[in-house]
């Protein structure tokens, strides 16, 4: 089975003209949860369904513990993880301290590799009827 997609009609602004287009959209056919991908993983690997749950829950624990450093995480040829913050703004410099930054985000980077690996995609229509978007009838 190749990726699905939908068809999906939208409004669009080009240069102040409104105009309705239509395009491919993604179809999300569910969530593969963490038990599933892991016994998924122990059917490709020499690990057990409990090792690579140990593996990955020790990578998540590591990388959140570096991007609180201010450490950016490269992780194989699956892309790198980085950390940004979002911050209130101020009329001085003086006026940015700790209590200044609302979050801290986690960024994902596919690796070039990574992103090239999807480009042998398949698709496949999986409705032939047009979707709309809000406020086309």
């Amino acid at each position: 089975m190749g990726f699905p997609f939908i068809k999906y009609k939208r409004k669009i602004n080009n240069n102040g003209h409104k105009q309705e287009k239509y395009m491919a959209k993604a179809y999300n056919t569910g969530m593969v949860e963490f038990d599933d991908l892991s016994i998924r993983m122990e059917q490709h690997c020499t690990l057990s369904r409990s090792d690579v749950q140990a593996v990955v829950m020790e990578l998540e624990y590591q990388i959140e513990t570096l991007l609180k450093q201010g450490h950016s995480v490269r992780v194989g040829n699956l892309g790198i993880f980085y950390p940004t913050l979002q911050s209130s703004l101020a009329e001085d410099a003086s006026q940015i301290h700790p209590g200044s930054i609302k979050k801290i985000v986690c960024n994902f980077l596919a690796s070039k590799k990574f992103k090239s690996n999807l480009n042998d995609t398949q698709f496949d229509l999986i409705d032939r009827d047009v979707r709309l978007s809000k406020g086309i009838e």
